[in-house]
């Protein structure tokens, strides 16, 4: 087995034992490169959540176990890996037994607990060592020389403070986790730059750790579940799709990732499963396939007849299925569309569940288009309410100048002078 690369973190508060560490390391291990790392205070508790894949608020118990401060890293190459079971936080997994065997080492060395960490194998090295500098296995290799110094680093964890590129923001999902950006990826993404209004659509293995490694805030808007990240001082949105959400069913979610292709710089589905999804989702997902998505599919895909019926397509959508063991099923995030009126003409073997679920899970297509107008005349109620409270505050405001100054007037000497002055005029 050829040489690996992973890592070790010795957290502050075990850096009482960094020397005795250190040597017995050096007779496991070549110690690559050494790097002090000291984050910043406003982004320490974030970066340790991210890096960690879990919400890890300012003070919690792990920041107060493993000591908030600077910190030591080390990249570590063993020549001789040996893979086997092992009990992790994870359940029994397979992993790196010369590293893993190292670890436990050292938390008992330095008291128990977390405040050594160390990678399992090299996927988790890829996504560690790309969080914390910026650089997957490969390009670490190939751009940092092998060094006995240790480095001082003030940095947060990449994409700390935001994303400078499109190209960055991918670079950190492809090395950190297994995803496809499902469609309208034609221009290459910069519609996150450009597009105020586009949203990214991914499907990923991990939607958590997708959330964690884009350092994204959820958002919902227009009654749709969003992830916004920040480019280039921005706000740019994800649509977060992943395994087991029933989006698409689990086997079907699985085969899009399995078989992915890379592109540009991101991953996306193959060939079939590009069209084959995109027409799934037009027809399940969406209320207008007649009048906006049939003529958008046929725009771009050739084997998309666009003079066909919508019957035809389901037609076709449900043959695909059946071929491949797919189901239909019901979305878990209740802020996806779900066409029931559609739904309702596939292939009845395909449901994973019984007809009464289905018809009872969302609104059938007029019901909806007539919310939707409802919606649409309250949002406009409420904008026209709106710009009328500014108008009452603006005319409010003057009021209560032109109030201010009549008192002002009234009791002023002169005003008073002139009161007087004037009954004795009526008199005469």
């Amino acid at each position: 087995m050829k040489k690996e690369l992973h890592l070790m973190i010795i957290w502050k508060n075990a850096l009482s034992k960094k020397e005795e560490i250190l040597k017995d390391l050096e007779n496991n291990f070549k110690i690559r490169n050494k790097y002090y790392i000291n984050w910043s205070k406003k982004n320490y508790s974030k970066n340790l959540s991210r890096f960690y894949g879990t919400a890890l608020p300012d003070g919690c118990d792990k920041e107060t176990h493993c000591g908030r401060g600077k910190f030591l890293l080390l990249i570590l190459e063993d020549e001789k890996p040996k893979y086997e079971e092992r009990l992790t936080s994870h359940g029994n997994e397979v992993v790196n037994v010369n590293m893993f065997d190292k670890k436990t080492e050292y938390r008992e060395l330095t008291g128990g607990g977390h405040k050594i960490h160390a990678t399992n194998n090299e996927d988790e090295t890829n996504h560690d060592l790309t969080l914390l500098l910026g650089k997957n296995i490969e390009d670490f290799i190939k751009n940092v020389k092998p060094s006995n110094k240790i480095v001082d680093l003030d940095q947060d964890l990449f994409g700390a403070n935001g994303w400078t590129s499109v190209k960055e923001m991918f670079y950190a999902l492809n090395n950190c986790l297994k995803y496809v950006v499902l469609r309208d990826f034609e221009n290459d993404m910069d519609e996150l730059n450009f597009a105020p209004n586009y949203d990214a659509d991914l499907l990923c293995d991990d939607g958590k750790n997708a959330q964690w490694v884009l350092n994204t805030n959820l958002e919902i808007i227009d009654n749709k579940k969003q992830y916004s990240a920040i480019l280039n001082d921005k706000k740019c949105l994800f649509d977060i799709k992943h395994l087991s959400d029933d989006y698409y069913c689990e086997k079907l979610e699985k085969d899009i990732l399995n078989t992915r292709i890379y592109h540009n710089g991101y991953y996306i589905p193959n060939k079939e499963y590009h069209y084959m999804s995109c027409l799934i989702h037009a027809l399940i997902h969406k209320f207008n396939f007649e009048d906006e998505y049939n003529e958008r599919l046929g725009m771009l895909f050739k084997e998309h007849d666009s003079n066909k019926t919508k019957d035809e397509f389901i037609r076709k959508a449900s043959d695909w299925m059946k071929k491949h063991n797919y189901q239909i099923t019901i979305p878990k995030d209740n802020y996806n569309n779900f066409n029931v009126e559609n739904v309702c003409e596939f292939d009845k073997s395909l449901f994973k569940y019984c007809m009464e679920d289905y018809k009872n899970t969302k609104l059938n297509v007029s019901n909806y288009e007539q919310i939707k107008e409802e919606m649409n005349k309250y949002n406009d109620l409420e904008k026209e309410i709106k710009n009328l409270k500014e108008e009452l505050n603006i005319l409010t405001n003057k009021y209560n100048a032109l109030n201010a100054e009549h008192n002002m007037i009234v009791n002023s000497k002169s005003w008073r002078l002139i009161s007087k002055i004037r009954k004795i005029i009526k008199r005469k």
